[in-house]
């Protein structure tokens, strides 16, 4: 009821150019056993903000996982790489049967958007990137708190999604202790170092620079989630996911400074040492979002002909199965950021070898940022 007035029904003549198939379009394919023309009605949908399709009755009887997963990696392969399930029934079968007693009902849809741009904002949401403003590339940690966050919001103004996110994480912090953390560390502040740690004692400026994963993430339009970040070093975006109502644990190596602004931002930050093929502690509870940024964890040690040893896929194997094993709720997200390895002439490359590995393991993403998700039985699709 209410929904007819909004919907086109299209019988015989789909994809045809007397339907608009837009981002504003949701596609649904219901019990289609008989057809002949799955790829060209699969590519009327490439501009389709989402597709719901029961993957066991698309052009003829799919019953298998094989026949499962080859549908998926089409539909995904289309722009849609984000899969929920919606409902399901009966289990899959060894050989194909011509009438399906199973059923998977499935939605595509195009999700945060994975690009090069760090402040690329999901297109489905019409939101613009943050625009590279001074107030976002220049660290500013010895400002005024108030007047830096005025300085950021400013820079925001053109994209009211993370300029929303901002002000609710901003009016969420203790204002006192914000200041009592940054008179501690002035004196550091002389003369520190901009591509040291403390630089993240501007606040305002990783506040907003966070606010685009959160939005990769969909922080802000999901329901109350358990979130743990790897990693987290000054842990902005856990600020930013606690104000947004989820539940979060950063874990970190023990750093004094880095333990003061957890403290500072209201964190639940434990010490816990990552290594490699090393299992990860029992934390209490699963968690719906892992996420590991601007990995660390991952370097070794330096080697005297100036190369450095990072993890190896083996051990990266060892890390995520722990997590999809241990730690990741079903279904599940892991976003994993992978900085770039340092080079015996001082220049930093990204691991391409091990990207193509992370992607054909189910990542979706490049330039070292890459997302897994996991469905109901917690397998990466």
């Amino acid at each position: 009821d209410g929904i007819a007035d909004n919907m086109s029904v299209v019988e015989t003549f789909f994809p045809s150019n007397a339907v608009k198939i837009d981002q504003g379009t949701l596609v649904i394919f219901t019990n289609l056993i008989h057809s002949n023309d799955e790829d060209a009605l699969l590519a009327g949908c490439r501009n389709a903000g989402g597709i719901v399709i029961d993957i066991c009755r698309f052009g003829h009887s799919r019953t298998t996982t094989d026949l499962w997963r080859a549908l998926i990696r089409q539909i995904r392969g289309l722009g849609f790489p984000y899969v929920d399930q919606v409902l399901s029934w009966g289990e899959p079968k060894a050989t194909n049967e011509d009438s399906p007693t199973c059923g998977r009902i499935l939605y595509f849809h195009r999700g945060p958007q994975l690009t090069r741009r760090i402040a690329t904002i999901d297109a489905r949401h019409n939101a613009a990137p943050i625009p590279p403003t001074a107030a976002m590339v220049e660290w500013k940690p010895e400002m005024d708190f108030s007047a830096r966050t005025e300085e950021v919001a400013a820079s925001l103004a053109s994209n009211p999604r993370a300029l929303e996110i901002f002000r609710r994480t901003i009016n969420s912090l203790d204002v006192d202790a914000v200041n009592s953390l940054k008179a501690t560390y002035s004196s550091a502040l002389d003369n520190y170092d901009p591509n040291g740690m403390y630089k993240y004692l501007d606040i305002p400026y990783w506040v907003g620079h966070k606010v685009n994963y959160a939005i990769m993430l969909d922080l802000d339009r999901r329901p109350p989630s358990a979130l743990l970040d790897i990693g987290t070093g000054a842990a902005h975006l856990l600020a930013i996911a606690n104000a947004l109502g989820h539940r979060t644990i950063g874990i970190d190596i023990h750093e004094p400074f880095y333990i003061d602004v957890c403290a500072a931002l209201n964190i639940d930050r434990r010490t816990c040492r990552v290594s490699a093929r090393t299992l990860l502690p029992s934390l209490g509870s699963r968690f719906d979002i892992v996420t590991a940024l601007w990995t660390v964890f991952n370097y070794i040690i330096d080697n005297p002909d100036g190369y450095s040893t990072y993890w190896s896929q083996e051990d990266w194997a060892f890390f995520l199965t722990d997590i999809q094993e241990n730690h990741l709720n079903t279904p599940g997200t892991v976003m994993l950021e992978i900085n770039a390895e340092r080079m015996p002439d001082g220049s930093r490359k990204f691991n391409e070898q091990l990207f193509s590995w992370l992607r054909a393991k189910g990542g979706i993403g490049e330039e070292g940022r890459f997302l897994f998700l996991t469905n109901n039985e917690g397998k990466i699709i």
